[in-house]
């Protein structure tokens, strides 16, 4: 009786641990600007992400829920984390728009040249001029990136290289696009920051396949700076497996940071 006993607990315990199917993506990231050498390990599912990635030697994990519509960074080292709402992200908005108004005021008296140079320097979403979309032109098939066969593209930004791409067919990879809607919803909830961040999480879709020209998934890529490599990155693994809810959730006995977008509105104005 008591081996029946213990059988049914092991049974409702191995079953009450909720696992789900998702997609576990390795990849590689190196900048000698930012000083960055990144392994790093995405978990997808339909409505979350978990990202591990190791920089450095030091550990860094942020976790999206898109159900919850809540976004966490989280200091392992520290055991800590701090939280990004939907109202963080607008008071973040509201307080770019104000520093933008204000730095478009101090520019209109400023020479031509010094204020192209002024705005250059500003982040990309608050830039005054149309941000240039990238043109990507095919090169060649057939080569090999780790274990896949991919096509290689050339982006360009005014005439002038900006990346290289190499992409290859999602059947190769054994992902669908609809395994990618958590990227998606992860792009709509940063949207008013940024349409341009926005639009790299359409990644996968039909909309993000037909502006840039090309289909499946991007597997290594080269960025450009003033014709210098800025930036590497490169898939190392894809694979599906089944994933434990619990990797979605806030890591027991971690203390919450006060929100840094509380005192961004200091940080953010320069003058």
């Amino acid at each position: 009786m008591k081996t029946f006993v213990s059988m049914v607990l092991v049974f409702i315990f191995l079953f009450s641990v909720s696992i789900n199917a998702g997609i576990v993506v390795k990849m590689k990231e190196t900048s000698d600007s930012m000083n960055l050498n990144m392994q790093s390990t995405l978990y997808l599912e339909k409505d979350r992400l978990r990202m591990e990635a190791m920089d450095n030697g030091q550990k860094q994990i942020i976790i999206f829920r898109g159900d919850k519509n809540l976004f966490w960074t989280i200091n392992p080292a520290e055991k800590t984390y701090f939280e990004m709402t939907q109202a963080d992200i607008q008071k973040m908005k509201a307080q770019m728009e104000k520093t933008k108004q204000m730095m478009m005021e101090q520019m209109k008296n400023m020479p031509e040249e010094q204020r192209k140079m002024m705005e250059e320097m500003m982040p990309t979403n608050m830039q005054v001029s149309e941000t240039v979309k990238t043109t990507y032109t095919k090169q060649s098939s057939g080569i090999k990136v780790g274990k896949w066969n991919c096509t290689h593209f050339i982006g360009s930004k005014k005439g002038e290289k900006s990346e290289e791409i190499w992409v290859a067919d999602w059947d190769q990879i054994g992902v669908s696009k609809s395994d990618l809607s958590v990227l998606q919803k992860m792009g709509e909830f940063f949207q008013a920051l940024s349409q341009e961040a926005s639009d790299f999480f359409e990644f996968g879709t039909a909309e993000w396949e037909k502006q840039i020209g090309m289909s499946g998934a991007p597997m290594r890529s080269v960025h450009y700076m003033g014709g210098k490599i800025s930036a590497e990155s490169e898939v190392t693994d894809v694979s599906k497996k089944d994933l434990d809810s619990s990797m979605f959730e806030l890591p027991a006995g971690y203390s919450k940071e006060d929100s840094p977008f509380d005192k961004m509105g200091e940080e953010m104005n320069p003058y």
